[in-house]
């Protein structure tokens, strides 16, 4: 026998007659037509989901910000106050214990 005597599946699928595999089952139907109602919901927790990446982002941001402008200020005694954005604005002291103390002349928000 050779490879043009046996049958092969591309035969058997040419053929006229239904295949179960050519027929969509039940389960592909109600899986392709889903409700708009899961999309929006779906769509809804994926956004809330980056909302909340993105505060805590903000947050980490907000730091790294306030602890650049205290080591500017304690480094060069002067620096940009990150609440009132005024320039040279924050002052260093030192409490009695010898600690560095930032506070801002214009707003009063002590950055530490």
């Amino acid at each position: 026998m050779t490879n043009s005597d046996s049958p092969t599946t591309d035969d058997a699928a040419s053929t006229d007659a239904p295949s179960a595999a050519n027929e969509p089952s039940a389960t592909d139907v109600s899986s392709a037509e889903s409700p708009p109602e899961t999309d929006d919901t779906d769509r809804a927790e994926e956004l809330q989901a980056t909302v909340a990446a993105l505060t805590d982002r903000v947050a980490q941001l907000e730091r790294a910000v306030t602890w650049m402008a205290r080591q500017q200020a304690a480094e060069t005694g002067n620096s940009v106050c990150p609440e009132c954005n005024t320039g040279g604005a924050l002052r260093v002291s030192r409490s009695p214990t010898g600690k560095k103390q930032v506070k801002c002349k214009n707003c009063g928000e002590k950055i530490n």
